[in-house]
């Protein structure tokens, strides 16, 4: 089964521009009420 629903998308600026944490966009999702429900880091696996 599968249903449409409405989310809430985010675009934060994150990192510090140093080569082990570098700027970067991750977009959150979050349901209409708030709860984040997760985010894509294209970086992450590379942050410690």
């Amino acid at each position: 089964m599968a249903k449409i629903i409405e989310l809430i998308e985010t675009d934060d600026l994150r990192g510090t521009g140093k080569p082990e944490d570098p700027w970067r966009r991750v977009k959150q999702y979050f349901t209409k009420e708030g709860e984040l429900l997760f985010e894509l880091d294209d970086c992450q696996p590379l942050i410690k």
